[in-house]
């Protein structure tokens, strides 16, 4: 385990193959997917696996609890072009509501302003996510766009909401 960044409470290590059974078990989770996708699908070890080999370079990280040394969440850029990066994350639901979003975005905002030289961050969110909006408002990201109509990862209709982060 090569430690990229750490916080507080958490090491932050590249996305691999070590953790693949709890990216699994998380993206097939609807607890999870009803917020970060609107087409479920059946995540496979096979093709996890091979998206991790074709997808190297991005700035994908797991979070590792320092007291339990167990993966929390996953969380980074997803893409970045001309200076903006789209941020994405997601915490295994044991984990939620201990505050751990709040410490990964700062850390992963803060790199991608320092080490990637963003000058704007944005990301999607549901708006059925209360939590999330709540937690990304807090931290200073505002909507931008117009909401676009869709259905969530279980069926329910909700709106993408748009939101973004200025340096």
């Amino acid at each position: 385990m090569k430690i990229e960044m750490e916080t507080e409470r958490m090491y932050f290590v590249k996305m691999s193959e070590e953790y693949v059974d709890f990216y699994i078990e998380n993206m097939n989770n609807p607890e999870i997917y009803q917020y970060i996708t609107t087409n479920p699908i059946i995540y496979t070890r096979e093709a996890e696996i091979e998206w991790l080999k074709n997808n190297k370079d991005l700035y994908q990280f797991t979070m590792i609890d320092k007291e339990t040394n167990k993966p929390i969440a996953n969380a980074g850029y997803h893409e970045i072009k001309k200076n903006i990066g789209e941020l994405g994350i997601w915490i295994t639901p044991t984990a939620q509501d201990k505050h751990y979003g709040y410490e990964i975005l700062n850390k992963l905002i803060e790199y991608g302003y320092n080490e990637l030289h963003l000058n704007k961050i944005t990301l999607k969110v549901h708006e059925n996510n209360k939590r999330a909006m709540h937690l990304y408002e807090k931290i200073g990201f505002y909507k931008n766009g117009r909401p676009k109509n869709i259905v969530d990862g279980i069926g329910n209709p909700t709106r993408s909401i748009h939101m973004t982060l200025k340096k």
